[in-house]
């Protein structure tokens, strides 16, 4: 798959996923009323910076998204990023137009950084 491919893929979920929930809440309210009365989930904060291996310039836009979930967010112009993971979430994957994807194990101890191959090496 492309990185094209992948990004619409991602938006596509994201965008899927919210609106199967906001349908689904005006077809049953009574989920809606159990929604609201869920037990918030205990999240750990995760930071890092993405850059590219060969010329170590910071990745902007990248995609980071928390492995088993549609959880997610994009680095910003510095090739930051945080990312608010549910207690107990394991690793994280990393995506750029033009880089190879990879995954990587969550590090609370100390920020992250992810150095992503070009698609030519």
């Amino acid at each position: 798959m492309n990185s094209k491919t992948t990004l619409l893929a991602i938006m596509f979920s994201f965008v899927f996923t919210s609106y199967s929930q906001t349908n689904q809440n005006k077809e049953n309210p009574q989920a809606q009323k159990q929604e609201t009365q869920k037990v918030p989930v205990k999240t750990i904060q995760v930071k890092g910076l993405v850059v590219s291996l060969t010329t170590k310039e910071p990745i902007q836009m990248g995609f980071v998204t928390i492995v088993g979930t549609n959880i997610g967010t994009l680095t910003d112009q510095d090739g930051n990023f945080v990312i608010q993971a549910p207690e107990g979430a394991k690793r994280l994957a990393f995506s750029a137009n033009g880089y190879k994807a990879q995954k990587a194990d969550i590090n609370t101890k100390k920020e992250m950084k992810i150095k992503l191959i070009p698609k030519d090496k």
